[in-house]
């Protein structure tokens, strides 16, 4: 148990700069088997920790952040321009008629997606809890 502890606010510690994935090591701590697995989440987040805080440091961030924002522009022009087109087409007959068809339609597929996908997820949680 001393170990466990130990481990755990070792991991922390090193871990601090992402306050988020310390239930992520929890978590991994619970479920390994081996407890000297956890290293390599550790391993592997704290390249990525260094790397954001060098970004954000060094002002790429603000590049990419200039960059993703331009080409966000690009691509959600043409939703716009999609959604303006629709108003002026609503409450016409074509769109009423499509808007009902598709209405019905997500009305049985929107439940069935989400059925199979509880029945999945409980299946997966169960396997994994039985072992």
């Amino acid at each position: 148990m001393l170990v466990l502890i130990g481990t755990v606010l070792v991991t922390s510690f090193l871990d601090s700069l992402n306050p988020s994935a310390i239930a992520q090591e929890l978590l991994l701590l619970a479920i390994a088997p081996e407890k000297r697995d956890v290293w390599w989440f550790i391993t592997g987040i704290a390249p990525a920790n260094l790397a954001l805080g060098l970004a954000i440091y060094l002002g790429i961030a603000t590049i990419v952040t200039e960059v993703v924002s331009s080409l966000l522009v690009v691509y959600a022009s043409p939703l716009v321009a999609l959604y303006l087109e629709y108003a002026k087409l609503r409450g016409t007959m074509l769109i009423s008629t499509l808007e009902q068809a598709l209405g019905r339609l997500a009305a049985y597929v929107v439940p069935a997606v989400l059925g199979i996908v509880g029945i999945v997820l409980a299946d997966y949680g169960i396997t994994g809890l039985l072992g």
